[in-house]
């Protein structure tokens, strides 16, 4: 079940993924590990509070402190996050503050589609699975869900992070977005 969860996750198929790691858990409901991929394959796909309550059981399992880290950095993303909207594009899921202007988070998700496809005609490969994207209506909420310091624009840590101020910047918001994706 582990190997063909993660063979779903990477072909771009993640409910099958959640699937098959579900069923490894209810296979062996002292894997850790299965725990843990199930908790992971939440997390990947935005699903914060499925990801915790899978990630709460691995830790019961067997608790290892990067396993602690990385079940507290969702904890922090959950808290920091729960009120967000979801908006779905043609190759990304978008998570957006509720004070972001929609206008801004639309104008964002077309500039992130047309990156995704100088990046596809560039590399000549694309990503399977959507491209989660994160966008913090300040700076200072970007930085403090995920204990950054001030001077960092944005991150990819598995998904696209950045904050979208009121008065954006289209051509800087561009550029860190190109770099991020």
């Amino acid at each position: 079940y582990m190997l063909k969860g993660r063979t779903e996750a990477d072909a771009g198929r993640p409910e099958l993924a959640h699937q098959m790691f579900r069923d490894a858990v209810v296979a062996d409901p002292n894997s850790s590990a299965a725990a843990e991929w199930l908790g992971r394959s939440f997390y990947d796909e935005g699903r914060l509070k499925e990801a915790l309550a899978a990630l709460d059981d691995a830790i019961r399992l067997d608790p290892r402190e990067d396993l602690k880290r990385f079940a507290g950095k969702v904890r922090r993303e959950q808290n920091g996050e729960s009120n967000f909207f979801e908006q779905r594009s043609q190759h990304f899921r978008i998570f957006y503050s509720p004070d972001i202007n929609i206008g801004g988070i639309n104008a964002a998700s077309q500039m992130l589609e047309r990156i995704w496809q100088d990046h596809r005609v560039f590399l000549g490969d694309a990503p399977k699975r959507d491209i989660v994207a994160v966008f913090y209506s300040t700076k200072d909420k970007f930085t403090g869900t995920h204990e950054l310091t001030s001077n960092i624009a944005g991150i990819y840590d598995g998904k696209v992070r950045m904050p979208i101020p009121d008065r954006p910047n289209w051509e800087t918001i561009r550029r860190i977005m190109s770099h991020e994706a």
